[in-house]
């Protein structure tokens, strides 16, 4: 069956140029500009959905279905955070001894077989942080 979901938007001024970033995780910088994920698991807004330079309009999916770039093969249902380069990696759960981990940013919704730098498709939502084990 064929469906057709709606997709949350958020629109603020990219802090870089982001025209090769389409479909990576971004966050917001100190002044509210939009600007890449740099560190593996990081809180994100959410993916970018066009290719702005410095000071256009960045528009981020917040919410909904959405391409993502990814760094390695995933599957349907995998949890997926950013990786230092901004793209979708499989969640790393919380390390109590260390306190690592990821914030869960959404999952896969199509197979990834191949390695980095496919477009997956994704639903993103933001889940926080993905515990040591499920309850």
């Amino acid at each position: 069956m064929d469906f057709e979901l709606s997709q949350d938007t958020i629109s603020r001024p990219a802090g870089a140029d982001l025209r090769t970033n389409q479909y990576q995780f971004v966050k917001l910088n100190a002044t509210g500009k939009v600007i890449l994920c740099t560190a593996a698991g990081e809180t994100a807004i959410g993916v970018l959905q066009n290719k702005p330079n410095t000071g256009e309009a960045a528009i981020v999916c917040v919410n909904g279905p959405s391409k993502v770039v990814v760094s390695a093969a995933l599957n349907p249902a995998d949890f997926i955070a950013t990786d230092a380069a901004a793209k979708a990696k499989a969640v790393t759960r919380l390390i109590q001894a260390s306190g690592n981990a990821s914030y869960v940013m959404g999952f896969i919704i199509s197979p990834v077989t191949t390695a980095a730098n496919q477009i997956a498709a994704a639903f993103i939502q933001s889940m926080g942080i993905r515990p040591t084990a499920d309850v």
